[in-house]
């Protein structure tokens, strides 16, 4: 029970770190409880008890249990799908906080799954190699070229590019990603698209909303990890910072052919 207490007496101490994002320090006093825990069932040795003194063996196990259970509540705010999955374990609502202060006792908890894994080197080379890729489409995406024209082409390899005005619908960050923002526009005829774009230095999503774009409509689609992209928006600049939407002048409609 006195290890219980201390552990909930920290709540406080903890809840402040967090709130004046003082992680570290919160991580730190969090490690404390979980070393102390540590120790009390090593000195205790449960495995070895379990035959000879099964009632004192079910005391040390509840004590651990609600230590993980209150080290979980105060790791929320930093793994809250780790969190889900113990509050699945206790058959419990979701935590908030004060969910700290409670006991559990004579309380039947579901079966035992695996709530986290070691990492696996393999994983991680893979992780890096995947990483890697996604980096290369994304700048790919962002890529613009400076004044240096292409090899010519015919007016049938032009006529082979369908471009199309659109309407911004729907714009936001893209989780992971540095450059890109996740564009869905109008192509007309009721279609919508999800685009893409590697503008995110240069335009705020909220401003995107409601902007009308040319777009390369016959682009083939392109599975990238955050999702498929369906098109590409045209835009002018250098990069970073300096890039511009190339936008039709008004009265232009979704759907409409950009000769």
């Amino acid at each position: 029970k006195a290890l219980i207490e201390v552990a909930q007496q920290k709540g406080e101490l903890i809840a402040e770190h967090f709130e004046n994002r003082y992680y570290s320090k919160a991580i730190t006093e969090i490690r404390g409880i979980a070393d102390e825990a540590n120790r009390y069932f090593d000195t205790k040795e449960p495995w070895k008890t379990i035959k000879s003194d099964p009632e004192a063996t079910r005391t040390v196990l509840t004590s651990i249990l609600n230590i993980f259970r209150i080290l979980t509540i105060y790791l929320k705010p930093v793994l809250p799908e780790y969190a889900k999955a113990v509050e699945e374990l206790f058959n419990e609502e979701p935590y908030t906080w004060e969910s700290s202060k409670d006991v559990l006792t004579n309380c039947p908890i579901n079966e035992y799954k695996y709530l986290a894994q070691r990492i696996d080197p393999k994983n991680v080379e893979k992780m890096v190699e995947d990483t890697k890729k996604d980096l290369k489409a994304e700048q790919e995406l962002v890529t613009v070229k400076k004044n240096e024209y292409l090899p010519e082409i015919t007016i049938d390899d032009f006529c082979k590019v369908d471009l199309r005005a659109a309407l911004i619908l729907e714009a936001e960050d893209v989780k992971g990603a540095s450059k890109l923002l996740r564009i869905v526009v109008d192509m007309g005829n009721g279609e919508t698209r999800q685009i893409f774009a590697g503008i995110k230095s240069a335009y705020q999503p909220e401003e995107l909303v409601g902007k009308m774009v040319a777009v390369v409509a016959n682009l083939k689609p392109r599975q990238m990890k955050f999702g498929l992209s369906e098109g590409m928006i045209i835009a002018a600049g250098p990069g970073e910072k300096e890039i511009f939407i190339l936008s039709p002048d008004s009265g232009a409609k979704p759907g409409m052919e950009i000769h």
